[in-house]
This record gives structure tokens, sequence and C-alpha cells, in this order.
């Protein structure tokens, strides 16, 4: 009985989004392990909290349970494991307080709006998407500037966040037009489609660093070949 049900639900939960994020979750955690590098620790430990969220909201979906508190946990960790990853990788000091002191404020105000509407546990809380997904739009928005003249580092990451939560954001602007032209259904599947893209990004971020970690490996070999 136990073994059906979960065969079920893979079968509910499965598409091509998370077989790409169970793939990078491991990938990125095996980076960790190898290098101890500490941004690849810090992407390792998103995707997994990614992961964890999604399977978890995808049980309760398949047992006709609401899920929307998730959104809350994925919306609110992604800012923090992100905002982290941007502040180790950003050069500028000025980058490093703005992340630091922007984050503090959308805590701060989404811990003020669920302490006057407690309610909003149970639903989709709009201003919490609007502006933990704004926020990394801006970070991501510093990498681009700092990699300009400057060696490429966490590039394909960067462009498939930045499609993935400007896409989202558009489509979840343009989501009062559901009510007249009967577009959910679309801007859901649409949404599905950028966050495959995203996925397939990171996973092409992560075969460049697999390339990059061998070939240093290599180098390394052929060095103390020599002696």
């Amino acid at each position: 009985m136990f073994f059906k049900e979960l065969f079920d639900f893979l079968k509910f939960a499965a598409s091509p989004s998370t077989v790409l994020l169970t793939i990078n979750t491991i990938l990125f955690a095996w980076f960790a392990l190898k290098t101890k590098i500490k941004v690849y620790s810090i992407l390792a430990l998103y995707l997994a909290t990614i992961f964890i969220i999604q399977n978890y909201g995808a049980w309760l979906a398949f047992k006709g349970t609401n899920n929307l508190f998730g959104t809350h946990y994925y919306f609110i960790l992604q800012l923090l494991w992100l905002a982290y990853f941007y502040h180790e990788i950003c050069k500028l000091q000025i980058q490093k307080k703005i992340i630091r002191y922007s984050v503090i404020c959308c805590l701060i105000v989404l811990a003020v709006q669920y302490s006057l509407k407690p309610e909003l546990y149970f639903k989709f809380n709009e201003l919490e998407v609007f502006l933990c997904s704004y926020l990394l739009i801006i970070y991501a928005l510093f990498h681009f500037y700092n990699l300009l003249g400057a060696k490429r580092k966490f590039l394909f990451f960067n462009i498939g966040l930045f499609v993935y939560l400007f896409g989202s954001t558009i489509l979840f602007l343009v989501g009062n037009l559901n009510l007249i032209l009967k577009l959910d259904s679309i801007n859901t599947e649409l949404n599905k489609l950028i966050y495959t893209i995203f996925q397939l990004f990171i996973l092409a971020e992560g075969i460049y660093i697999f390339y990059m970690l061998n070939a240093i490996n290599v180098k390394s070999k052929l060095i103390h070949g020599k002696h």
C-alpha cells in the first residue's frame, strides 16, 4: 500500500523541472563537499531547501491539502539564501550594504504585515512575492554590472535567475487579466516553462564548474608531474 501510494505520488509530482532540480541539488552538493568553497555550499543548501519545499508542497497537493503556506517559506528562504550568495560574490561594499539592509527592511515589512493580517499565512501573499523577487532581480543586476570586463563567474546561474524572476514577475503583474481573459492556466504553464529554463541554466553552470574543476586538476597533475 505504501509503495503504491509513493509510486502514485512520484507520477503526480514528476516534471522536467523536478528532475533538473534533483540533479542540480546533487551536483552542487558534490561541488560543496569536494571543494569546501562557501558559495558552492550556499547554492547547494539553497537548492536542497527548494527541493524539500517543492516536494512537501507537492505531497500536500497530492493528498488534497492546502499547501499555499509553503509559498511563504519558498520565497523568503529563497531570498535569504540567494541574498547570502550575492553578498559573498559582490566585490563592492556599497552593494553588500544594500543587500544587507534591503533584506532586513523586507523582513520587517513582511513581519508587520503578518502581525496585522495573520490570515495571510494560509493565502498567497502578493506583496511577499513582489518584494522577494524584486530584490533578487536587483542583486542579479549588481552581478551583471560586476561581470563587465571581469572573468566570467556564475554567469549562467545569474542569467537563469534573472530570466526566471523577471518572467515570473511579469506574469504576476499581468495576473489581474486572468479575470477577463481567463489566462490562469496559460500563466501557470508559462511559469513552469520559465522555471524549467532556470534549472537548465543552473545545470549549465554546474557543467561549466565541473569542466573548470577537471581542468584545474589536470593542470595540477601536469605541474606536479614535471617535478
